[in-house]
């Protein structure tokens, strides 16, 4: 989901073409990010950009098929598969430790680690 699609969801009337960007002020306004991006400067090109940027841990993701996954573990084997596994759990507790209500898409960001933990135990199981 982009930060415009979100602000289309959530605050319909400030999508319009006389603003910058085609929507009302900054993401950071809106509370869908903590600080103001470093990118912004005030164009109606970069603020259409800013706006079109996917939110972070909203990305879709293809899930895959068991066949796909014995694949994977087959072809890498047990031992790096366990290291991954060790690496998917730490972006796991990272994204954890960084929770925050305020922002709905810290959880999401959970979500999507969880999968990822998810995953890799699926392959040495």
């Amino acid at each position: 989901m982009t930060y415009r699609e979100k602000l289309q969801k959530e605050h319909p009337g400030c999508i319009n073409e006389y603003s910058l960007g085609g929507c009302d002020g900054c993401p950071y306004e809106y509370e869908y990010e903590k600080k103001k991006e470093e990118i912004c400067e005030v164009s109606d090109e970069k603020c259409r950009k800013c706006w079109d940027r996917e939110i972070p841990g909203t990305e879709e993701k293809k899930p895959l098929d068991a066949a796909s996954v014995t694949l994977i573990a087959e072809t890498y084997g047990l031992e790096k598969q366990l290291i991954k596994l060790i690496e998917e759990c730490g972006e796991l507790v990272t994204a954890a430790a960084k929770y925050d209500p305020q922002y709905h898409y810290t959880i999401e960001h959970i979500a999507e680690e969880a999968g990822d933990v998810r995953i890799m135990i699926m392959q040495i199981e």
